[in-house]
């Protein structure tokens, strides 16, 4: 439950429609792949919540409306977290070596992957790729058994859970602009060259500029994180490795490294702020997630930028006995509360290098 818990706060998605995406362009075909030499070739594409990437596969689809019986016999009906499908994009003709599709979609601020169908129409259209990016590179038949035709409506709210900071931040951005949201639209974050990344810096800045504030904590990916220390390892162009010399003169190297924080030269005080950078458990890939702890406004009034609020704390129930097997369930009952979702930063559809 508490690992559940740990997921919504980050990502839950309560109340943010991802619709229905623009058809999505095709372009090629290419040298290389398998996709049959064909004439008619069209992409659909179906946006997804960080709950709806988690469960979705090539083999087993997207989830699409979700009934769940509970323990106590009554039922529940919420969304899978995907959107409504796309309208096909412009159609591809495939010949013999020249049998790669590859597409993009206008990006949907806060949905974290693309589930890619591939077909002539949409009843034959099966899902062909899940990626964590706006960008998709097709080389072979759709796989999947799941058709185009099979999502009829959006399915991306789950009505059972709250919105997390990212949700948050989202809504917030698109209802008034205030925050920093980025979508790379699959492009790689940026060495300066100077041991920092272009895209971190752009919304540091912005938050100095627009806010006079600073995020306190970056939460990345294990991909970000192998991605950003390549950035800023290969800026200084030396070569980082230790010796460590045992009591008995073995001489053992020690090689690879990391960044654990950023450094950021736009915060107050002359002297520029170190930021803890960790990586989430379950942040997906291709997302970056700034936070911010607490506001630099001696008279906001705003103790917590953001707190739990329970109407009940986590607690068991041990549920009638009706067969020789002890039932309970435990459970909370509560709401993310952010009071400043201006303040944090989100970078999304980052490519993978």
């Amino acid at each position: 439950l508490m690992i559940a818990e740990e997921k919504v706060i980050l990502l839950g998605n309560n109340s943010l429609a991802l619709g229905t995406p623009v058809a999505p362009v095709a372009t090629g075909p290419t040298a290389g792949g398998s996709i049959t030499a064909q004439a008619g070739n069209i992409v659909f594409v179906v946006a997804l919540t960080a709950e709806g990437l988690a469960n979705a596969s090539v083999a087993n689809g997207v989830p699409l409306q979700i009934s769940r019986t509970n323990i106590d016999g009554t039922t529940d009906s919420y969304g899978g977290g995907s959107s409504n499908v796309s309208a096909a994009s412009n159609a591809i003709t495939t010949t013999g070596g020249n049998q790669t599709i590859s597409a993009t979609v206008a990006a949907i601020n806060g949905a974290v992957g693309y589930a890619w169908y591939l077909g002539t129409s949409a009843a034959n259209a099966g899902l062909a790729a899940i990626t964590t990016s706006n960008s998709v590179t097709l080389t072979a038949n759709a796989a999947g058994s799941q058709k185009a035709n099979a999502i009829t409506q959006d399915n991306s709210q789950n009505q059972l859970e709250f919105d997390g900071f990212i949700t948050q931040l989202v809504k917030n951005v698109n209802a008034s602009g205030n925050g920093y949201y980025k979508s790379l639209n699959g492009a790689f974050l940026t060495s300066d060259g100077a041991s920092g990344v272009v895209e971190i810096d752009a919304a540091l800045k912005y938050h100095w500029d627009q806010n006079r504030l600073t995020p306190t904590k970056i939460w990345i990916s294990s991909q970000e994180a192998a991605n950003i220390n390549k950035k800023v390892i290969a800026a200084t162009g030396v070569p980082l490795f230790r010796i460590n010399l045992d009591v008995e003169g073995k001489p053992v190297v020690i090689g690879g490294s990391m960044v654990a924080g950023y450094f950021n030269k736009f915060a107050p005080g002359g002297g520029g702020q170190v930021i803890p950078m960790e990586i989430h458990p379950y942040l997906p890939a291709g997302t970056l997630f700034m936070q911010t702890e607490y506001l630099p406004y001696p008279l906001s009034n705003v103790d917590n930028v953001a707190q739990i609020k329970c109407r009940r704390d986590y607690h068991q129930i041990d549920w009638p006995i009706t067969s020789r097997v002890y039932q309970f369930g435990v459970y909370v009952d509560e709401v993310l509360q952010v009071f400043a979702p201006f303040s944090m930063a989100v970078l999304q559809n980052i490519g993978n290098g």
